[in-house]
């Protein structure tokens, strides 16, 4: 595959929104995930489907639910979010045992990401 062919022996999987929650799914499955790097990352579509007053995703996999995998995780929300809002999310966030957890302050679920994404690469680069 990709990380085969260009002789790449670690992934790290970054999503925004539900990006991020795919990133979660897909940890636990690709063996060679170094980290996990979300940004208003939807993590429990029960209790955000719940919160939005959608019907319930049954056919689809919860992050939440997934077994840990003991991969570094970053995760970013953003203080101002109506979509995924932050208070859904931080204290399940927070319990997780490799977890790195910010609510940036002044942004919303769109808008302020791309000024930030050079600090969040760097701050994980450091810890990484």
């Amino acid at each position: 595959g990709f990380r085969a062919e260009r002789g790449f022996r670690r992934l790290v999987l970054m999503g925004h929104s539900g990006g991020g929650g795919l990133a979660m799914l897909l940890a636990g499955r690709l063996p060679q995930t170094s980290a996990i790097v979300t940004l208003a990352g939807n993590y429990d579509i029960d209790i955000w489907a719940a919160h939005h007053h959608y019907l319930p995703l049954h056919e689809s996999l919860n992050p939440a639910r997934q077994p840990e995998t003991g991969i570094p995780e970053w995760h970013f929300l953003a203080e101002r979010d109506q979509t995924v809002p932050p208070d859904l999310f931080l204290a399940a966030l927070l319990r997780r045992p490799r977890a790195h957890v910010q609510v940036i302050p002044a942004i919303d679920h769109h808008d302020g990401w791309r000024k930030l994404w050079p600090q969040i690469l760097n701050r994980i680069a450091e810890k990484h």
